[in-house]
C-alpha cells in the first residue's frame, strides 16, 4: 500500500464556527470548499496532511 497523504476528518454540528476557528485562530490555509445540497466541507492544509471539516 502506498499512502500519499494522511489527514483528519471532523464531522461537526457547528460547521461555520469550526471553519472560522481553524481559519482565524490557527491561520490554516483553505485548500478547497464544497457544498452540495445540505452537505458542506472545507479542507485545510495541515502541515503535510489535511484537516477536513464536514457538516450534513
Amino acid at each position: 500500500m502506498d499512502i500519499a497523504r494522511t489527514g483528519i476528518i471532523l464531522n461537526t454540528e457547528n460547521y461555520n464556527a469550526c471553519v472560522a476557528f481553524y481559519r482565524d485562530l490557527f491561520n490554516l490555509e483553505i485548500q478547497f470548499q464544497e457544498q452540495r445540497g445540505d452537505f458542506q466541507m472545507t479542507c485545510f492544509c495541515y502541515g503535510g496532511a489535511y484537516l477536513l471539516l464536514t457538516w450534513q
